[in-house]
């Protein structure tokens, strides 16, 4: 796999990956953020840690994969990966097509949890979601504000 440096946005969507075990998502997604230079290394044991306390599977085929509490000492800079598995991720009983990797600045006033509620509340807009292959498609369910408050 091939992490791509530099990010120019806040918020990164890696699409079409083949399905891994969630664990290996759950680190693919914090090498993003570490790669973006969003969080540190040590980022990426915290949301392991998260994940095996308490799944982070919040239902309709998302995960949000986020460090534990204390871990922003870990966090650089506001930093949102999404991961599209469009065959799915296991997570126990259900899959996660979207792994989210999520790096929050306390500092940070951040809309990124009402923008995922509004498309997640749209079944039909999340399997287009889960599967497209259009990034632009992507960013504009998020909406051009959102981008440019994140920069």
């Amino acid at each position: 796999m091939i992490y791509k440096k530099n990010f120019t946005s806040s918020v990164n969507i890696f699409m079409g990956l083949k399905s891994v075990d969630k664990v290996t998502a759950i680190t693919q997604a914090g090498r993003y953020l570490v790669d973006g230079g969003f969080v540190k290394f040590d980022y990426i044991d915290s949301m392991v840690q998260r994940e095996n306390l308490r799944s982070t599977y919040i239902g309709k085929g998302i995960a949000i994969s986020h460090g534990m509490p204390g871990s922003e000492v870990f966090v650089h800079k506001t930093g949102i990966c999404i991961l599209q598995f469009p065959e799915g991720v296991d997570y126990e009983r259900e899959k996660a097509y979207l792994v989210i990797g999520l790096a929050i600045n306390p500092n940070d006033n951040n809309i990124f949890f009402s923008k995922l509620s509004d498309i997640s509340e749209d079944s039909m807009l999340l399997k287009k979601l889960f599967i497209t292959n259009d990034k632009h498609f992507f960013y504009s369910m998020f909406g051009q504000n959102f981008r440019e408050k994140m920069k």
